[in-house]
């Protein structure tokens, strides 16, 4: 037998275990996980099924379709804001927004938008192969990878997007690479490129990164001065370039969330609450965030060094951050980063936590046996786990369809055919469409959009909070109305501000500080009152009997009367 052999078999043996467990939790996500919408209620029922699945319109989460949203406004005026005549930077990211606009550009909008969604995933199991890979133990592999899978994190957002997952796999990797052995020139650019990237896909992962490049000088020792350039330069440059051009572009170094959101968390209670419900009584990243902790403390002797004292410290600090600053989403999304910093640093430290027994087969390689040839064994270990995620993901498709039948049951669905409706019947030159859902204005490329609670709009974001939770607790009807005067309003409610109920439903929403507080001003607003009429509109494709609520503009609706059914009062 050739002297290298063995490794040869070990590596063999390692690349089939890596494919079969980041494989299958793979197949769990694609089984489990909350899928983009596709609504296929949207097209001809007389196509086949292949073709209806091709052209239907594909809805991401709301956040998710606001970045999407920047990327259309990025190609048609070179920058990516909300809006092609104001100046409000909606996306988190300072990164995600360009991803988007080459898929905008390259591909029909469903496609693109579908696409946009399954960089996330791909960031989702590329993350789950660094940890495998890197893992010291294939045991202690499958148990990090099956604790992040098995989260209700990357069950509801794993496959819509969420630009936290981009931002998890560029970390994931720095942080692999970084605790790695040589440290040599080549290694240190790429742990910075990675980093840098890592923080312009979410500026909140700066603490980790920061980390990860003090790491770098820790094991370099005395001779950190060579490695300056190569580890402070590439970073810089990435991250100092798109601050210095999101300064020229919006004036402002950090992105309009970041004044929408941070410290907006109504109160210390709404924090223990948020983290009660999403790290205790479900299994989330916040969850998974305590019990690496306290595995990292017990396990201390066997891992313990500064550099990775730094990684897991890091870790903690961006996680309280995301406590403090808390969140609306259920699923604990801002902790999946933290998450999977941990995860990996422990993968790539950790002992064994379970050595394997002595009834398992193994021949001198160290491989275990099982009879057949290794070509053989590579065709069974790919031909089940993809035949496994071909099964999944057949069975995650057809729960994402929403169909005709299923319209009304979605929310997001009946908004969507609302923009349907306002891109056959109005006209962008007659004003803007006010919205409270942003993401949808996605949908609507040609038309300004009036987001209500601020994502989009600087003049909202920067106000005191009033109540709810953050993001979508800071407003005022009159501000917006007078800045946009929009033509139409998205509603979220079945009600029209004229009934005489809508006063005692508003004063039992203030009363009890209901989440969506807004909703009470806009329907007591004197302007909403005299300038606009509560109507509802038919799909205008004819395909559905669904209906949609809007607000129309007074002077708009003699010129859609026909395809309107407006309140009397």
């Amino acid at each position: 037998m050739p002297v290298n052999e063995p490794s040869s078999s070990r590596r063999g043996a390692r690349v089939l275990t890596v494919v079969a467990i980041t494989g299958l939790a793979a197949a769990y996500t694609l089984l489990a996980g909350t899928w983009p919408q596709i609504f296929t209620f949207a097209t001809d029922p007389s196509a086949s099924v292949f073709s209806r699945l091709l052209t239907a319109p594909v809805h991401l989460a709301d956040d998710v379709m606001v970045t999407v949203r920047s990327g259309e406004i990025l190609l048609q005026t070179g920058e990516p804001a909300f809006n092609a005549q104001d100046s409000a930077q909606a996306a988190t990211s300072y990164l995600a927004p360009y991803i988007a606009a080459v898929f905008v550009a390259i591909l029909p909008f469903n496609l693109a938008v579908m696409a946009f969604g399954f960089v996330g995933f791909a960031a989702v199991v590329g993350t789950y192969v660094i940890i495998a890979w890197k893992a010291r133990s294939l045991i202690n592999a499958a148990i990090l990878v099956a604790a992040l899978a098995s989260t209700i994190t990357n069950v509801e957002f794993a496959l819509t997007g969420w630009d936290h997952l981009l931002q998890g796999f560029l970390l994931a990797m720095a942080v692999a690479l970084s605790l790695s052995s040589p440290l040599d020139r080549s290694r240190l650019f790429a742990i910075s490129v990675l980093t840098g990237l890592a923080v312009v896909a979410r500026p909140d992962g700066a603490i980790i990164a920061a980390a990860v490049l003090a790491v770098c000088f820790v094991t370099v020792g005395r001779e950190w001065r060579r490695v300056v350039l190569p580890v402070l330069i590439p970073a810089g440059v990435l991250v100092g370039g798109l601050l210095l051009l999101n300064f020229l572009q919006f004036g402002l170094l950090t992105p309009t969330t970041a004044r929408l959101k941070a410290g907006a968390a109504p109160s210390v209670s709404y924090m223990w609450d948020y983290l009660y419900a999403n790290g205790v009584v479900a299994y989330s990243a916040a969850s998974l965030v305590a019990i690496l902790a306290v595995v990292s403390a017990i396990s201390w002797k066997r891992i313990g060094s500064i550099q990775v004292g730094l990684i897991i410290g890091s870790a903690l600090v961006t996680a309280v951050v995301a406590a403090v600053n808390s969140d609306f989403f259920p699923g604990a999304r801002m902790f999946w980063t933290p998450a999977v910093v941990m995860a990996t640093a422990l993968a790539v430290r950790l002992p064994a936590i379970f050595r394997a027994g002595p009834a398992l087969p193994l021949d001198d390689s160290g491989r275990i046996t099982t009879g057949w040839s290794r070509t053989a064994e590579r065709i069974l270990v790919a031909g089940v786990v993809g035949a496994v995620l071909v099964g999944a993901a057949v069975v995650g498709l057809e729960r994402a369809v929403v169909s005709k039948e299923a319209l009304n049951g979605s929310r997001t669905a009946v908004q969507f055919l609302a923009t349907q409706w306002i891109n056959a019947s109005l006209d962008p030159s007659d004003g803007s469409i006010g919205v409270f859902y942003a993401g949808e204005a996605a949908h609507l490329p040609d038309y300004e959009a009036a987001d209500f609670l601020g994502k989009g709009d600087e003049a909202i974001a920067t106000l005191e909070p009033q109540w709810g939770p953050p993001g979508h607790n800071k407003w005022d009807i009159d501000k917006t109305l007078q800045k946009w005067r929009p033509q139409v309003i998205l509603s979220t409610i079945d009600q029209d501000p004229r009934n005489p109920e809508s006063d005692e439903l508003a004063a039992e929403w203030r009363d009890r500080q209901w989440t969506h507080g807004y909703l009470a001003d806009l329907i007591t607003n004197q302007t909403i009152r005299t300038d606009y009429r509560y109507c509802r509109a038919q799909d205008p494709s004819g395909r559905t009997d669904a209906s949609v609520d809007l607000l129309v503009r007074r002077d708009i609706i003699p010129r859609v009367d026909s395809r309107l059914a407006c309140s009397t009062y």
